[in-house]
């Protein structure tokens, strides 16, 4: 029984041990106590030129996104290496016009998303709406860069690692370079060439090959992911689930739900039973009776009406919602229901 004890604490204090090196070596180097940075938020689609000075104690720029989401009507979509920036300002990149929000520290690009980005007193955070085009043009007028490619699938055994000398700028442009090294397959997308398979090697269904940069997930895909001296790049073939789970239902739940749009002299507030699990899933199931208008994005549902009273973007307006009392930092989609609870939608603007 003794040794039985000594071992399970050998093993906690393993792992324990791992953890820390783990955070110590390659989480972001966090700095506790209050901070002042500058966010800006730059989009010339909209005009819109957003800088301003926060003070958090917050530990990492996502913490600070956070804390700002709902005034600043940020939208992160979630992947398996983080959470990445994909709305501001009531702004959203999409794949079909080529867009994604650019991040920059102090003016340089950002190699990890806002999870890995240490907040730093006095640093400067840029998010900037770009093209995916915006690199092809420069991408043959570089300079020149050492740096290593990797390819790793334990489905084939695959375990290709080269060092290469490039001028390209974009990731994406250096596998097309090194086609054939790299096993690079493609596929006609319009007038353009999509990567769909590396060392020869086409992912199944539900399968992708996930990238790295220096280590740590790469937050953008390959035409925007920048290319710098001495990086390494690396691409691992890893699985998903494709299971769709319907609706959860629990235990029956009381909860009080609120929209208030002063303007239109709206103050509803009325008390529901439900044995839903979630906001969103309680949304759709009332959509006929709030007359809830709801619009679907990949990173999950937001509301743009209730009760025909819809949030004018152009005026910059939006639906604020809160969790008993306090701004919530999520969708509805990730809001799990409480007995008791409070939930209050209210219009607001930027």
């Amino acid at each position: 029984m003794k040794k039985k004890l000594l071992s399970i604490i050998i093993v906690i204090l393993l792992v324990a041990g791992l953890f820390w090196i783990y955070n110590y070596f390659f989480g972001p180097s966090v700095v506790q106590g209050e901070k002042t940075v500058t966010l800006e938020i730059a989009n010339q689609k909209t005009g819109d030129d957003f800088s301003r000075v926060l003070t958090t104690e917050g530990e990492t720029l996502y913490d600070l996104l956070l804390e700002q989401q709902n005034e600043l009507a940020i939208v992160f979509e979630k992947y398996d290496f983080g959470f990445m920036v994909v709305g501001m300002l009531n702004y959203q990149a999409t794949n079909e016009n080529q867009e994604y929000f650019h991040l920059a520290v102090g003016g340089e690009d950002a190699m990890t998303g806002p999870q890995g980005i240490a907040l730093a007193d006095g640093e400067t955070y840029s998010f900037s709406l770009r093209s995916f085009n915006d690199f092809s043009a420069s991408a043959s007028a570089g300079v020149e860069k050492t740096l290593t490619l990797e390819i790793i699938n334990e489905k084939t055994k695959e375990n290709f690692s080269e060092v290469l000398t490039t001028k390209s700028e974009t990731l994406h442009d250096l596998l097309m370079e090194f086609k054939e090294q790299a096993g690079v397959v493609t596929e006609a997308s319009g007038s353009d060439s999509e990567i769909i398979g590396l060392r020869g090697y086409v992912p199944e269904k539900t399968e992708y090959f996930h990238s790295f940069i220096n280590g740590q997930e790469a937050v953008t895909g390959p035409k925007t992911t920048p290319l710098k001296d001495g990086g390494v790049y690396r691409f691992e073939l890893r699985s998903f689930s494709e299971e769709v789970l319907a609706p959860s239902e629990g235990e029956l739940k009381t909860i009080t739900f609120e929209v208030v749009h002063d303007e239109a002299g709206l103050d509803f507030s009325e008390v529901f039973e439900t044995n839903l699990q979630t906001l969103g899933d309680w949304l759709v199931k009332q959509e006929a009776q709030l007359e809830v208008v709801m619009e679907e994005y990949d990173f999950g549902t937001v509301v743009i009406s209730f009760f025909s009273h819809e949030a004018d973007a152009e005026n910059q307006e939006y639906y604020h919602l809160t969790v008993d009392g306090v701004d919530a930092t999520s969708g509805p989609d990730q809001i799990e229901l409480t007995d008791g609870g409070i939930y209050r939608f209210e219009l607001r603007k930027y």
